[in-house]
């Protein structure tokens, strides 16, 4: 029996309650880190959508059961033809529905054992699938889905996100069952939710429009004040006077976008490099928190979490800049 054969029988014997000892297969490895990238080896869109078994009860709706049907024996046929004639492209289904499908699926990427968990698929090509089937005279639509794993290794859990493009006539509990039935044998167990609802546009609420207006509103006074004050301090050169025109000043963009940008000079035993050091700083804190929002959708977490980073340059540096001068200011004997 080959190598992944062994593999595949033990992880079936865990599966039937087995439970035997991936170490010794995998001496001096991370037996549960395999474990996990050994899973993930089996979600493939091509392998689990040809491998859905409908014959079972499985609660499915009828619209979404026959979509499932045409869906999956598309995709068998299609390989079919592959094999046997090394073409493929030519049915209309292949076209506009099976090789679509696929593509939009989230594919495995490298890192999966540096801490890569999610495997984000193709919105916008999933959202493009209209198909017409002249046949069974049904029209199948793409929907975005998004499979959550949770794989128990150990006294912890590993927690994956792998998006599919399936039928939109299903509903993530529908699919939940569908997968976690028969289509992914080693891993079904370990679905905890199938998500749907992405392609729905969320509805305005009261709230919403509430909060739209309190923005615009707020928008218009600082355009209004500034254009005001702007007025009154270059052409006019009059400011006047009362409570209602300086809280009115408060929203001037002109006022306060002059008080943002001015630089004061230094006083003496400062330091004028600071200003620009604390710029620097905080324009790095906050390009590098938005990339890292950015990169926790497909980066490698544990390679971004290990990585060195400095996020407080300007304490270092302020600290070491404001030594010599400390020394220079200070009264102490030992230091002049």
């Amino acid at each position: 029996m080959g190598f992944y054969q062994n593999i595949q029988s033990m992880l079936r014997e865990h599966h039937n309650g087995g439970g035997k000892s991936y170490s010794r297969l995998v001496p001096n490895m991370r037996a549960a880190e395999f474990l996990t990238t050994f899973c993930m080896q089996e979600l493939s869109a091509e392998k689990f959508i040809s491998n859905l078994d409908l014959s079972g009860n499985l609660n499915l709706s009828e619209n979404c059961a026959k979509d499932l049907e045409i869906l999956s024996n598309g995709t068998k046929t299609f390989f079919d033809n592959v094999i046997s004639t090394r073409q493929f492209g030519k049915r209309d289904i292949d076209t506009k529905l099976i090789i679509p499908v696929i593509d939009a699926c989230g594919k495995l990427s490298p890192g999966i054992l540096r801490g890569r968990s999610r495997f984000i698929g193709s919105f916008e090509e999933c959202m493009a699938i209209d198909y017409y089937d002249a046949q069974a005279l049904r029209r199948i639509r793409g929907g975005y889905f998004r499979v959550l794993l949770q794989i128990p290794i150990a006294n912890s859990t590993t927690n994956f996100m792998w998006d599919v493009c399936l039928p939109a006539s299903c509903t993530g509990k529908e699919l939940h069952t569908a997968l976690a039935d028969g289509s992914l044998p080693l891993v079904g167990k370990y679905i905890a939710e199938v998500i749907d609802g992405f392609e729905k546009i969320p509805k305005y609420v009261t709230a919403s429009y509430i909060v739209g207006v309190i923005l615009l509103l707020t928008i218009a006074i600082c355009i209004v004040a500034g254009i005001v004050d702007y007025y009154n301090t270059n052409v006019k050169k009059q400011q006047p006077k009362g409570l209602g025109y300086t809280i009115l000043m408060n929203f001037s963009l002109y006022k306060n976008c002059k008080y943002v940008i001015a630089l004061t000079p230094a006083k003496k035993g400062q330091i004028s490099t600071l200003n620009c050091i604390r710029a620097v700083s905080m324009i790095w804190i906050i390009t590098g928190h938005t990339f890292s929002i950015s990169m926790a959708a497909f980066g490698q977490n544990r390679e971004v979490q290990e990585r060195v980073v400095s996020v407080l340059l300007y304490n270092f540096t302020h600290h070491i800049l404001m030594v010599p001068v400390k020394i220079r200011t200070s009264k102490h004997p030992h230091w002049k």
